[in-house]
């Protein structure tokens, strides 16, 4: 078969083959970032839950008889929670409360993994939007918000 009519075939399987393979570490590094920011989005509420009651433990309001029925609290109210926030954000129809968790989550997940927004109006932001406007220049310089947000939590430290 002619290489020729495998890459410029009518259904442009070879391109989409090469194009495929090309984005591959980028998918890959994608997916990579997802894990870990969902790693960071439920020890959040993980953490949420613990300190609401351990709070509620020195009120005097929650008293548990071991630590195994401690346990079994925690993650009973882990999973009734994420059951609660993932029906309610595929519905659209978060509640005031479940919305403020789910933000502060997705902005601690954001910030652990060095992937939050860009400030408005900030020259790193009008050099994202300039690289992405030229195709050519994301070869060169193709990371900008993962290396300046880690370099602003270096100088906040």
């Amino acid at each position: 078969m002619n290489p020729d009519a495998i890459l410029f075939s009518e259904r442009g399987f070879g391109i989409k083959a090469i194009h495929g393979f090309y984005t591959l570490p980028q998918r890959f590094l994608m997916a990579e970032d997802e894990v870990f920011k969902q790693l960071n989005f439920r020890a959040f509420v993980r953490a949420e839950i613990w300190e609401r009651t351990h709070r509620a433990m020195e009120r005097g309001t929650r008293k548990f008889a071991n630590r195994t029925k401690y346990n079994e609290y925690v993650n009973n109210q882990f999973n009734s929670i994420m059951d609660v926030i993932n029906r309610e954000s595929v519905e659209g129809k978060l509640s005031k409360r479940n919305l403020e968790l789910l933000d502060r989550a997705r902005k601690y997940a954001a910030e652990a993994t060095f992937t939050e927004d860009l400030k408005e109006g900030s020259f790193s932001e009008a050099f994202t939007n300039l690289v992405n406007e030229y195709p050519l220049a994301r070869q060169i310089v193709p990371f900008i918000r993962t290396p300046i947000n880690i370099t602003k939590q270096a100088f906040n430290a």
